[in-house]
């Protein structure tokens, strides 16, 4: 049976070495390991061939004077362990990013409870997101007339403020903006999807690695939020996924505060 899933007959190993016998792959790990038994240590070893899972363990054979005078070595098909093995793993990691997700959605949702000037909001939620994310810098850009206009930033210390209105052309947002959803470079410096201007500009500004996210309101971009390294990062999915969050709730809440503000003015010149 283990021959036949292995797609071996026993003639393939009758008088063979394991050089003869098995497929180079195996033998470059399995020599080390035989060599290893016939000096009179018994190995273990975790494999995967022929789309299964193995361990194969080996006990080195003696005659009655000490000598090893072979191995015996059997192999023992865990995929079906490995298969429950890996859904656990899923599923504990599915609950630490659930987990995850709860406990920064509360901690931004406490932080904007109170809050009713957009600035404010803004420097909020960048503060927040970038202690979350352990981010070098955070900024939320309103997109109106063609700019980009930051209106605060969190960034480490050391780092200058990049606060101020961008042409859109030349800020580093048109690529998620045209994509519609998170743009993320991990590396400017090697990345292949900026060209050399912008990869320059990038350089300049120390902005190494990074996720946009942009946020698109009946069809047209609003506003962008961007976390910042200035050294290469690797963004995990999760990372970017929580990111998406802080986005909408800063345009929803800047949003909010406007219209409520725009109320009670209307509210008063009509009294």
């Amino acid at each position: 049976e283990a021959l036949s899933t292995a797609g071996f007959k026993p003639e393939d190993f009758v008088g063979r070495t394991i050089f003869e016998a098995l497929p180079p792959e195996l033998v470059t790990n399995y020599e080390v390991l035989y060599r290893k038994a016939l000096a009179g240590e018994s190995f273990e070893y975790e494999h995967n061939a022929h789309d299964r899972s193995f361990i194969s363990r080996g006990i080195p054979l003696r005659s009655p004077n000490g000598e090893v005078y072979a191995v015996l070595a059997v192999s023992y098909d865990i995929s079906d362990r490995k298969r429950v093995e890996d859904e656990r793993q899923q599923a504990e990691a599915d609950l630490r990013k659930l987990e995850e997700q709860q406990a920064f959605m509360l901690t931004l949702s406490d932080a904007l409870r109170s809050l009713a000037d957009p600035v404010e909001i803004q420097e909020t939620v960048t503060q927040t997101a970038m202690n979350h994310f352990g981010a070098d810098r955070c900024y939320y850009c309103e997109i109106a007339d063609g700019n980009a206009i930051i209106r605060c930033d969190a960034a480490r210390e050391g780092l200058p403020t990049v606060a101020g209105v961008y042409p859109l052309s030349r800020a580093i947002l048109q690529a998620a903006i045209d994509a519609g959803r998170p743009f993320v470079v991990q590396d400017v410096y090697t990345s292949d999807t900026l060209d050399e201007d912008l990869r320059q500009l990038c350089i300049q500004l120390q902005v190494i690695s990074y996720i946009n996210v942009p946020v698109i309101k009946n069809g047209k971009p609003v506003g962008v939020l961007c976390l910042v390294q200035s050294t290469p990062r690797d963004w995990t999915d999760l990372k970017v996924e929580l990111a998406v969050e802080p986005a909408d709730r800063t345009w929803a809440a800047v949003e909010r505060v406007r219209a409520e503000a725009d109320l009670r003015a209307s509210e008063k010149k009509y009294r």
